[in-house]
């Protein structure tokens, strides 16, 4: 019989259809799947010898998903310019993140990811789906990551991302790293890592590759995993070089589709939007990166009313979903001038049911919403606000209370990751320590490139 575990005496925060708030709420674990769910007191008497972890008051919830991250720029935080600040997008790629990339080695890529999924764990994100460049060390890269999840215990879907920037040899190799890692995850996923086909983004990719990537995954059940119309240097390229917008070109490529994660999405028109409703496309918003590289806003409110739903990402700006969350309730109030825009409810849905349906595709069974049958990843934040916590008001508590919030429990396919703030996986103070060395390297790497 597998090992039962209760997380019990919260307010269990479940996001099903059923329920929306359960005080005093309590969940049994067995082995990786939720197995039954109820009042404290009673599933302590139906299930007396299971291991019990006690709450304290505060909220248990489903862990939190990352739709779009970029694990190696754990290595970035701190990083100095070494040169004239960038003035614009393309600058900020070609002076920050692509010497940062080209700069990588794998060292650098093990330690960024262990590095940021124990970040992840302290903020209760316990599901990534990551977008990985190297293109200096390329081969092999998406498994010293799986390395590092399957030691932290966090979940995750890999791709590297393919670019025209390096030539074609460096194409072959982001096209044979993530065939390669979709193959691994046959034999090796074991239900906690995944893949899909990363590219980078229209202005990097000429219709040759764009071609051959997608011939490369003919008959696989796969999808693509790219940065779509992130800024205005993106469109100007595309209609440029091609006439068409870029959701246009994407879709005559057939990249397009109910598998393909569409990051940003700042620069779209409402026929764009169109198309990317029709084909299913999944797009994910990154508020705080977006706001950081001054691209401009995602058109969340038009995407709500055309009755698309957008998930959320960090897109490197570490790992906190609340955080990213409230960022996003904040800046298209701003952006709008209009209060209206992004209620706390839309805001926690996209959070976690728009997330949810994300990481649906390529995880079974459900994540992200407490239920009984889906899988055991679940969370413990403490919590004690001056206010009341009823289902009225509960969205606003979670977009409006995160000063106050602190992820003190993390639980990822029933396996306790960190308990009253420990970490229980890896060493996080040798991982530290060795990231802070290896990050001086990379650096002085980048100023040599």
């Amino acid at each position: 019989m597998a090992k039962q575990l209760l997380v019990g005496n919260g307010f269990l925060v479940p996001f099903s259809s059923a329920e929306k708030l359960l005080e005093d709420g309590c969940l049994l674990i067995e082995g990786n799947l939720i197995q039954d769910i109820g009042i404290t007191r009673l599933l302590q008497k139906r299930y007396p010898q299971s291991e019990f972890i006690d709450a304290g008051g505060g909220l248990i919830m489903p862990g939190l998903i990352n739709a779009h991250s970029h694990l190696y720029s754990s290595l970035a935080r701190g990083m100095p310019f070494g040169f004239a600040p960038p003035s614009n997008f393309l600058q900020i790629l070609e002076r920050l993140w692509w010497r940062l990339d080209r700069a990588l080695d794998g060292e650098g890529i093990y330690y960024s990811a262990l590095a940021g999924l124990i970040a992840a764990v302290r903020c209760g994100t316990t599901t990534i789906i990551d977008h990985h460049a190297s293109p200096s060390c390329a081969t092999g890269s998406l498994e010293a990551i799986a390395r590092a999840l399957k030691e932290v215990g966090i979940r995750g879907c890999l791709s590297y991302e393919v670019s025209d920037r390096h030539g074609s040899q460096s194409v072959r190799e982001g096209i044979e790293e993530n065939l390669r890692h979709l193959d691994w995850c046959q034999e090796h996923g074991e239900g906690m890592i995944s893949g899909s086909f990363g590219l980078h983004a229209s202005l990097t990719l000429s219709d040759d590759t764009l071609g051959e990537c997608r011939d490369s995954v003919s008959g696989k059940e796969v999808g693509f995993h790219l940065h779509l119309a992130e800024d205005r240097t993106d469109v100007e390229d595309c209609h440029k070089k091609y006439g068409k917008t870029i959701t246009s070109r994407l879709e005559e490529f057939g990249i397009l589709g109910p598998k393909t994660i569409a990051a940003h999405c700042v620069q779209v028109t409402d026929k764009e939007l169109d198309i990317l409703g029709q084909t299913d496309t999944k797009i994910v918003h990154n508020p705080r990166s977006n706001m950081n590289n001054a691209v401009g806003a995602a058109p969340i409110a038009r995407m709500w009313e055309k009755g698309l739903r957008p998930a959320i990402g960090t897109d490197g700006m570490g790992m906190n979903m609340i955080l990213e969350t409230y960022f996003a309730y904040l800046l298209h109030k701003h952006q709008s001038s209009d209060p209206r825009v992004l209620p706390p409810d839309q805001a926690v849905e996209m959070m976690v049911l728009n997330n949810s349906r994300v990481a649906g595709i390529f995880f079974a069974p459900k994540l992200g919403v407490i239920e009984v049958g889906n899988l055991a990843d679940v969370i413990i934040i403490s919590y004690d606000p001056p206010t009341e916590i009823n289902t009225d008001n509960l969205f606003s508590h979670l977009i409006l209370g995160l000063e106050d919030m602190r992820v003190t429990t993390t639980i990822v396919n029933g396996r306790v990751l960190m308990k009253e703030g420990r970490l229980l996986t890896v060493e996080e103070e040798k991982v530290r320590a060795e990231a802070k060395k290896i990050s001086a390297r990379i650096w002085q790497k980048m100023r040599e490139i």
